[in-house]
């Protein structure tokens, strides 16, 4: 007949050590990921629509930055804080990348398009064609000049023309880039879990225009 053995481990050590081992492993993971690679964050206003709408939701990747750099067109979230706001303050900002270091950039044309290097830009992701504020910048390297898809109602670059940088964000200040199927159409999932892309069909450039008067900000 088989007989039980006394056993001097302690059975609850046994019983929870791998648990537990697996729970503070893969909150180390999650901290990590959040950190360096990517981070969930929900749209607070409006500054973005049609491409982005309250409430919704969206993934920002924080490594393709540092490999291709950011380019015209693409979608980031930034951190406003000395930028844009108080320093004390910590408020993250979603635009659209217009025009990066060296670019002049300009509003508008006769029809109401922005002017990257002389070129007239086709947005076809735009709530409604023109902005309100006109400018007439150079950005300085290292920076960019952002706005949002609805242009009417976005405190964007073109806002804060006023402060400090002239309202260009330090590439620095950049905590990544919302995450697309391809350059220029992000993807975004609505409060109620759905997964859609909305209508961006990405940023293009057209024929030259006449040389304005420029600023470097």
């Amino acid at each position: 007949m088989e007989s039980l053995h006394n056993s001097d481990r302690n059975p609850f050590r046994s019983l929870f050590a791998f648990p537990w081992n697996f729970l503070i492993g893969s909150v180390l993971v999650a901290v990590l990921l959040r950190l360096l690679v990517i981070q969930v964050f929900a749209i607070p206003s409006g500054s973005m629509l049609p491409t982005l709408s309250v409430g919704d939701r969206i993934l920002v990747e924080k490594i393709s930055q540092h490999t291709r750099g950011i380019q015209r067109g693409d979608v980031v979230v930034f951190n406003g804080a000395d930028v844009w706001t108080a320093p004390s303050a910590s408020e993250d900002f979603v635009k659209r990348v217009i025009a990066v270091g060296g670019d002049h950039v300009q509003c508008c044309t006769a029809d109401g398009r922005v002017v990257v290097n002389g070129s007239p830009t086709n947005e076809p992701y735009l709530l409604a064609q023109g902005v309100t504020r006109s400018f007439n910048v150079v950005v300085r390297a290292g920076r960019l000049w952002v706005l949002g898809d609805n242009r009417a109602e976005s405190a964007d670059s073109s806002a804060f023309r006023g402060v400090p940088g002239g309202g260009s964000v330090p590439e620095s200040s950049v905590i990544g880039r919302v995450v697309a199927d391809h350059p220029g159409q992000v993807v975004a999932w609505a409060e109620d879990g759905t997964r859609y892309e909305p209508p961006s069909r990405g940023w293009d450039q057209t024929r030259d225009s006449g040389e304005q008067d420029r600023r470097d900000v």
